[in-house]
């Protein structure tokens, strides 16, 4: 695993502290990235993987640099109900042949928020990918979002 030499740039280091902080486990973590903006991650693995950091390198491919490594606190879950563990939704959806249903657990413990429109999304989403990874990236996922092709997924998982 080779180590990185040169000056970071704050928009790097920015990005970086984002996928460190998605993990929130005590655990060190190495982040799969690449150096030009905007800085996509391809992996975050424990420290201690070092046969799945360097399969996860490979795998990503040419441009893509370990950092690391991370270390953010365990986080502890709290709400103003604390017997929660998950939340299901239900989806309904109309269709030719009548109302489809279809059930989606969230655990608490791996989602912040639920987006469910394009306000939402353009208050919330757009304002912090535009500060961590730049307006033409936010704008390329606010595309996404807007086809549908992020429904049901996290945005952002490191």
């Amino acid at each position: 695993m080779a180590e990185s030499k040169q000056p970071e740039s704050a928009s790097l280091l920015r990005r970086l502290a984002e996928a460190a902080d998605g993990y929130r486990n005590g655990v060190a973590q190495i982040i799969i990235a690449r150096r030009v903006h905007p800085h996509d991650v391809a992996d975050v693995l424990p420290v201690t993987d070092l046969a799945g950091i360097d399969r996860a390198l490979t795998q990503a491919g040419p441009g893509f640099e370990t950092f690391g490594p991370y270390l953010t606190p365990a986080e502890t879950f709290v709400n103003a109900d604390h017997d929660v563990d998950f939340v299901t939704v239900t989806f309904k959806r109309n269709e030719a042949t009548g109302t489809k249903a279809e059930d989606q657990v969230f655990r608490a413990s791996e989602y912040d928020a639920l987006i469910w429109g394009i306000s939402a999304y353009d208050k919330l989403v757009m304002p912090y990918l535009t500060s961590v990874s730049g307006f033409d990236h936010a704008a390329k996922e606010r595309a996404k979002f807007v086809a549908g092709s992020t429904v049901g997924h996290k945005l952002h998982s490191f």
